[in-house]
């Protein structure tokens, strides 16, 4: 299969962010309205806004997988995109651990940064059969790659 243009084998979890966006704002509504009578859960209402807000920057800050025929591409929230040929990818793991229960699967990527030196990616993947074609392509180019 050909590849000419990034395609995406990262998650974006919408589904997640617009959920801990929306508790957060529910939450802080309900703390305003506690507030005023002076309730009991005043500070409850605060504490589950704040955590649904750090669940959405934790998620925000997921890095963002992309490849083509020939590179893979990292892109994340603070840091300029980072581009790896794929002959430079020592292996992928996908870990069944993490991957229980979250609808995607978990995987990390080790590969020779252009410093020469040997950095991990990890990510999260819900397209198996986008994942399988990644892989496919790697071994293509790179037979050497271990696959676990």
């Amino acid at each position: 299969m050909e590849f000419s243009t990034k395609t995406k084998i990262s998650t974006d979890f919408i589904s997640t962010k617009l959920l801990c966006l929306g508790s957060s704002g529910f939450c802080f509504f309900k703390y305003l309205e506690a507030k005023k009578i002076d309730d009991l859960y005043t500070e409850a209402w605060f504490l589950v806004a704040i955590f649904s807000l750090i669940g959405f920057v934790y998620f925000y800050s997921k890095p963002k997988v992309y490849f083509d025929n020939s590179n893979l591409y990292i892109k994340r929230i603070n840091k300029n995109e980072i581009l790896i040929s794929l002959k430079n990818i020592h292996s992928i793991f996908r870990n069944p651990i993490r991957s229980v229960g979250s609808g995607a699967d978990f995987y990390e990527i080790e590969y020779l940064s252009e410093s020469d030196e040997d950095e991990k990616i990890k990510f999260f993947s819900d397209s198996d059969s986008l994942m399988e074609d990644f892989t496919n392509l790697v071994i293509k180019i790179n037979p050497a790659v271990e696959i676990v």
